[in-house]
């Protein structure tokens, strides 16, 4: 704590540490006074009782700690030991969310994004939580130290990005969720408990701890320095993670996750950058992610460590701006893909978000207070263990009030339900024929919701377990019935009520029998009890047990019976109705619980056959490229023999035009099982600027880069790879006989003085595989042979050798580069793996060369473990032949031998359909989408086109065909289609329709007129 300056306590005139008007009598000199005279007397600088001064500051005493006004120190146990209980943070669903989400009742702004990218079913979301600085702030630290691992820096958060921080003594435990969240649990002698809100355990596990999430349904199990080291769901998916152990390529230092792999071999893995003047340990950002596919997003940061911008693998940005000078973390609107402003966000003094809008001011929300919420820590010292608990936890606020886009207002009540406000009711407007109103709901001690009366005036009532699962739900009730007159087993339920009972899982939050108005179904899981086979416990896997020695609860069989209990009154003990068969599913699971079996209640067998093994995709995790966004052009040369279809690889591909005998060999091949053959007589390959990623350098970094078999020297040059640029060209070649034949580099060669030569010559490097690549940096220009840094010399080997050499070029107005090229400077031989990076020096020092150029995102195959066929109760079969590195199918055959393709862009969208009839004509429908994925056009296989317009917003607002035909949308702030518009394909108008909204959005009038 800061040192307490010194004061003047004045006569009749109190300060700080006077709560009321009184004389001051003055001692003499040497009873701790400063200074004194007729009117006042000084009281020098100090530290609190129970702390001494150090330096500057005040340090609490052996068995205290700092209080909760941050001014004094209160017993804290022997050393100071604390337990920290996070409740501003705690996981949680959203109570009230409004719009581009802000949370009302805390004042938080939340904005997730859906990467597109996951492992083992789970999803890579980036979360920004403006709610996590005011938590950080009140526990007196910043949202960089708050404990999360090194992912995103301060309040965006990675959801695959987990750890656990154990407090002093392992008394107090916090789990980081990865999404802003946190789980809290503190030791009570015999274990850990948490609040009871939390629906999880926590222990120590040999080596470690492992946390069970019960409502998720998932097991992570940490090790003692906090780092999440395995995953597994009941579904059967598992994951495991694995971190840097020092300093070196793509992490600062040790300590920072790198990859994650599932039980199928598909991985995300991360790389980092360490800000200048950053702590290696600590302040480490992920500056790409990138998948099996090869798929790569990389990350970009402002100067004051914010998110500042995500390109996407089809070289899109969605960017994020921070435009408040008071609040320098506070994300204040996001710019869409298209470079166009899609929402905005503002915030009061404190930081607390205000008000949600998207582009022109529509879907506005704004909230209002009369005391606002705030985050407190209060703690209680516990004389016995000597331990403090610090409780963090919000304020509730009052006089909350929601102004809609519509204009309309909305107040709500609140409580503070274990630290954290829950809506307890809402006013809503009059509407066309109904009255103003307002609806209402109560939650128990452990944050149940425990009845809710709605605006039309039903109530609700719930009951739960001791795990927080609902057990008992009754509906349809009077706001004068009482909720514990109908809750119980025996109750009588009023007219027009009905109620559901549910039984659950011993260890799960699975239902295992759930009784509703006549019905009862009941589920049976591997490892339980199953009550039609004489409670033998069920087998229906191989599966192992999970990492907490439970049974992997997948389904055995469902049975569905009929009751004569009318309005579910009676609850699990209902009469079955025994002139009803039951009707049974049942299901069996291989080793990995994935479904092999389904038996329907018609006793319909459904079989499911997996891949044992891979298919072409043994290279996929070796290679994936950190800098695969930033390839400009990727020729892998792969083929069939002669095919003169060369495909380009990189993420937005480009159309390779072959000219002359350039074509597919498989005689010779560096990867895979091709490269591209060029005759030495004007072969080449033409590869256009765009889409994707150009050749437009400027004077920034580079890499070019490729394997090479020269067939046969001679006297002409052999280019390599050429790039025309303004009145030159940029070059990899070897030199003619006036040049000796040697290996060439320039990045323009208007004069001969750019260009700079190896000793090595075609003569010396014949007849064999090598790797070459040209790199600049930092306006520093390199080259490379088989990984070795070259020493240079001029045009003609005459001039002082060099390592590197000063490159000012401004390579601009880039149209085409080519591969070989026209003329006297053909290649004669083999080119493999020609790789062009923008933006990016890859190699500034001798390395071991690539032995292949990274994944191939287009390869298509499949993996151990993905599904392969279907087979029905008829015997017939549908199979699922090819996948891509992501796992999405991209080849299915029917049981009518109807083939069906599917492609993707890179961002993952569908790109087309394409369904091949045996013996007949593929018939494809393409879809295209613009740079923020909202889709813009369809082409269906009989020639009929659909174009889709958006305002900036990304509202639909028209719709158009191939013939000129279109539907107009006119929408209010609120989103309702207010205008419709009809023309024909002269526009002409053929209808007209007006619609009114009321208060709440339900429609009130349509006014429509045609032709």
């Amino acid at each position: 704590m800061l040192l307490k300056d010194s004061v003047n306590w004045e006569v009749l005139v109190p300060q700080p540490y006077i709560t009321v008007p009184q004389w001051i009598i003055c001692g003499v000199s040497g009873q701790g006074l400063a200074a004194y005279g007729s009117a006042y007397c000084t009281i020098p600088a100090g530290c609190p009782i129970n702390s001494t001064l150090s330096g500057s500051t005040c340090t609490c005493n052996a068995g205290y700690i700092e209080n909760s006004a941050k001014n004094g120190c209160s017993p804290g146990g022997v050393g100071g030991t604390t337990v920290d209980i996070l409740r501003a943070t705690k996981a949680s669903s959203c109570p009230w969310c409004e719009a581009n989400p802000i949370y009302p009742l805390i004042g938080a702004k939340v904005e997730p994004v859906v990467t597109g990218m996951s492992v083992g079913g789970q999803p890579l979301v980036f979360t920004y939580d403006s709610a996590k600085q005011a938590a950080a702030i009140a526990a007196g630290k910043t949202a960089k130290t708050f404990g999360n691992m090194p992912a995103l820096g301060g309040l965006w958060e990675s959801s695959l990005h987990r750890n656990l921080v154990m407090g002093t003594g392992a008394f107090g435990a916090t789990l980081f969720r990865g999404n802003g969240h946190t789980v809290s649990f503190r030791y009570s002698g015999t274990g850990y408990i948490a609040d009871a809100d939390v629906n999880g355990t926590f222990a120590a596990v040999s080596g470690g701890y492992r946390y069970v999430d019960a409502k998720s349904r998932t097991i992570e199990t940490y090790n003692m320095a906090g780092q999440l080291i395995s995953w597994a769901d009941t579904a059967g998916n598992t994951l495991g993670f694995s971190y840097s152990s020092a300093a070196g390529a793509g992490a600062p230092e040790a300590g920072y996750l790198q990859k994650i792999t599932d039980n199928n071999g598909r991985f995300l893995s991360f790389a980092y950058t360490l800000p200048a003047g950053g702590v290696a340990a600590t302040d480490g950002k992920i500056s790409s992610v990138s998948d099996s596919s090869g798929r790569t997003i990389a990350v970009g940061f402002d100067t004051s460590g914010n998110l500042k911008q995500l390109t996407w693998p089809d070289t899109k940005v969605r960017q994020f701006v921070y435009e408040n000078a008071s609040l320098p973390w506070a994300l204040t609107g996001v710019i869409d893909e298209r470079n166009i402003r899609y929402s905005t966000f503002a915030y009061d003094a404190a930081g607390r978000a205000l008000s949600t809008e998207h582009a022109g001011g529509v879907d506005k929300h704004s909230v209002s207070y009369t005391a606002p919420p705030q985050v407190t820590m209060t703690q209680t010292y516990d004389s016995v263990t000597q331990i403090t608990t610090r409780t963090h936890e919000w304020q509730a606020p009052s006089g909350v009030q929601l102004t809609r886009p519509n204009g309309e207002t909305t107040s709500a009540n609140n409580s503070n339900v274990l630290g954290y406000p829950l809506p307890t009711g809402f006013s809503q407007p009059a509407g066309s024929g109904s009255g103003a109103s307002n609806n209402a709901s109560t939650f128990d001690a452990s944050g149940n919701l425990t009845s809710t009366d709605d605006f039309s005036g039903q109530r609700s009532c719930y009951a739960y377990d001791a795990s927080n699962r609902e057990t008992v739900r009754v509906e349809g009730l009077a706001t004068t019935v009482s909720c514990p007159g109908v809750l119980p087993g025996a109750s009588i339920l009023p007219a027009g009520s009905r109620k559901t009972e549910t039984s659950w899982h011993a260890d799960w939050r699975l239902p295992v029998k759930v009784s509703q108005p006549l019905l009862i179904t009941s589920t049976v899981y591997h490892g339980q009890p199953d009550p039609f086979n004489s409670n033998i416990v069920a087998n229906c896997t191989t599966a192992a047990i999970l990492p907490n020695a439970k049974a992997l609860p997948v389904v055995c069989k469902q049975v569905a019976q009929v009751t004569t209990d009318a309005d579910g009154a009676q609850g699990l003990a209902a009469t079955i109705d025994t002139n009803v068969p039951s009707r049974t599913s049942s299901f069996t699971y291989d080793a990995m619980g994935r479904v092999l079996t389904s038996t329907d209640p018609l006793n319909r067998v459904t079989t499911r056959t997996y891949y044992p093994t891979a298919s072409n995709f043994s290279d996929s995790e070796a290679n994936a490229d950190p800098y695969f966004s930033s390839v400009s052009v990727l020729l892998r040369g792969e083929g069939a023999n002669n095919s003169t279809a060369i495909v380009d690889s990189a993420s937005a591909p480009k159309t390779i035009a072959v000219v002359g005998a350039a074509k597919i060999s498989t005689a010779q091949k560096k990867s895979g099982g091709s490269s591209m053959t060029f005759g030495g007589s004007g072969d080449y390959l033409t590869v256009p600027a765009s889409p994707g990623n150009n050749f437009n350098f400027g004077t920034g970094d580079f890499t070019v880069e490729a394997w090479f078999y020269l067939a046969s020297e001679g006297s002409s040059y052999r280019s390599i790879f050429v790039m025309p640029w303004g009145s030159t060209n940029m070059s990899i070649r070897f030199g003619d006989g006036g040049f000796g034949g040697r290996l060439q580099f320039a990045s323009e060669a208007t004069a001969f003085a750019p260009l700079y030569s190896s000793e090595h010559t075609q003569a010396s490097l014949v007849g064999a595989w090598h790797h070459v690549a040209f790199t600049r940096t930092g306006g520093l220009a390199r080259a490379f042979l088989d990984g070795n840094l070259l020493t240079l010399r001029n045009n003609n080997f005459s001039g002082s050798p060099v390592t590197s050499w000063a490159d000012a070029s401004n390579i601009t107005s880039v149209a085409q580069a080519h591969v070989s090229y026209a003329g006297g400077q053909t290649w004669h031989g083999y080119i493999d793996d020609v790789r062009v990076t923008k933006g990016v020096a890859r190699y500034t020092a001798s390395f071991t060369p690539p032995t292949a150029p990274g994944s191939d995102p287009n390869a298509i195959g499949h993996l151990a473990g993905d599904l392969q066929s279907i087979t029905n109760a008829s015997g017939h079969v549908t199979q699922f032949t090819l996948y891509d590195r992501a796992g999405r199918v991209r080849q299915m055959t029917d049981p009518n031998g109807v083939v069906t393709n599917i492609t993707y862009t890179p961002r993952g969208w569908v790109s087309s359909v394409a369904a091949i009839p045996p013996g007949g004509t593929a018939r494809t429908t393409t879809y295209t989408y613009d740079n923020a994925g909202q889709l813009t056009g369809a082409s269906l296989p009989d020639g009929t086109t659909l174009g889709y317009s958006y305002d900036a917003a990304h509202r639909l607002t028209s719709v158009t065909d191939a013939k000129g035909n279109s539907v107009t949308y006119t929408l209010d702030n609120m989103g309702n289609k207010v205008g419709e518009q009809v023309k024909d394909a002269s526009n002409t108008l053929q209808r007209n329709i007006t619609r009114v909204y009321d208060a709440l959005n339900r429609v009130q009038q349509v006014t429509g007129a045609s032709n």
